[in-house]
């Protein structure tokens, strides 16, 4: 059996959960007027998790942005994009880290991953140079092109030892 505090989970802030480690990116230097998404990039200095240990990646109380091309429109945790690439083959820009070291928890995987944008043969089974640590606490990856990207869904972790 495992105890732990789960007030103390609520907003978590290990030491690697720093702006630097854990950013959301999505890159528009084409139209955005044309293509009807901006640009900008997201850190965040706490993630917020629910009682069932899902990330609440929509949350943005702990987030600054410290990019924008046009408009104040926070990223998700966990997402990226870019409608700068115009051939899906091309190497993505837009990327993301997530890094929860330190925190007694890790992510559960694998993670599903969600797609937007345009064409649908741009779509990838999984971010680009996608990586998750041995230890399962860091994930980074990068999406894009033709004005798309992805998303993790379903964001759960779990506690070390349980």
């Amino acid at each position: 059996m495992c105890i732990f505090d789960l007030k103390s989970l609520l907003s978590v802030t290990p030491r690697s959960l720093s702006e630097e480690n854990n950013f959301s990116h999505l890159d528009n230097t084409m139209s955005p007027q044309e293509f009807n998404h901006y640009g900008s990039t997201t850190n965040f200095s706490k993630i917020r998790i629910t009682a069932d240990l899902q990330i609440t990646t929509t949350d943005h109380r702990f987030a600054r942005l410290t990019w924008s091309d046009t408009m104040t429109i926070f990223q998700r945790y966990g997402s990226a994009g870019d409608c700068v690439t115009s051939d899906c083959t091309a190497n993505k820009i837009g990327n993301f880290r997530m890094d929860i070291r330190d925190t007694g928890l890790y992510f559960v995987t694998p993670i599903k991953w969600s797609y937007f944008g345009w064409p649908s043969e741009c779509a990838e089974h999984q971010p680009l140079n996608y990586n998750v640590d041995v230890d399962k606490q860091i994930v980074s990856g990068k999406c894009g092109a033709r004005c798309g990207g992805c998303e993790a869904q379903d964001l759960y972790l779990k506690i070390e030892g349980c």
